[in-house]
């Protein structure tokens, strides 16, 4: 939708375009209402889908309409950190299976041809004991596990440098697309956050928005 935005404010003048995208925008928002509609659906028919209200009994939650927003980053640190503690006391086993220090960057290796194993399955089998799961240790536990404490300063100080870089460049160039950049880098680095492991979409995606600015840049 941002890029869609972006394109659309870059190329205003451009009627026919607008046109295409107000099109796009109409489908987008309908598909988005479907979705809604049967993830709604799906909540009040699935048995086997945790419920909010057993949710709210269980961890005694005050003003739940307040507070149960926030109650899923409680559980995900909780979560992230459960899994990074005991995949550091495993560590020895995490590397029967793949060199520790590969196992932020394992996933893009999982682009490879052959049986490739994510980071999240590794984890899943050394902390879980179980194959079939895949558990994400958060960025803090997933720089540690392969790089230290000089992994966690240092990609810390990567990400804010980058986002220093793309907020800069919006601000001076007042530019859709850095705007455009600015959303997604933002995105996805919350989504790095939680999960921890440097997974092949956060290149696609920004591989898939340089690839539409510069056909919007030929066709003008």
């Amino acid at each position: 939708i941002c890029i869609f935005l972006s394109l659309a404010i870059a190329n205003r003048k451009q009627l026919n375009f607008i046109r295409i995208n107000l099109k796009l925008s109409l489908i987008v928002s309908v598909l988005l209402v479907l979705f809604s509609l049967l993830y709604i659906l799906r909540i009040e028919n699935s048995d086997n889908l945790y419920d909010f209200d057993k949710m709210t009994e269980f961890y005694d939650i005050p003003s739940p309409q307040l507070t149960l927003l926030l109650l899923p980053f409680h559980l995900q640190s909780r979560e992230a950190m459960g899994v990074s503690e005991v995949a550091i006391e495993r560590i020895d086993e995490i590397n029967k299976y793949i060199d520790s220090n590969m196992l932020f960057i394992q996933d893009l290796v999982t682009l490879l041809p052959g049986d490739q194993v994510s980071a999240g399955n590794v984890l899943g089998i050394v902390v879980n004991l179980n194959p079939n799961v895949s558990l994400t240790p958060g960025l803090l536990g997933g720089l540690y596990l392969s790089y230290g404490l000089i992994g966690i300063i240092s990609g810390l100080f990567i990400l804010g440098c980058l986002v220093q870089y793309v907020w800069k460049k919006y601000l001076l160039t007042n530019s859709p697309y850095y705007l455009t950049l600015v959303t997604i880098t933002s995105a996805y680095i919350i989504e790095l956050i939680n999960r921890g492991f440097f997974k092949p979409m956060y290149l696609i995606v920004f591989l898939i928005l340089r690839f539409c600015i510069r056909r919007v840049i030929n066709e003008k």
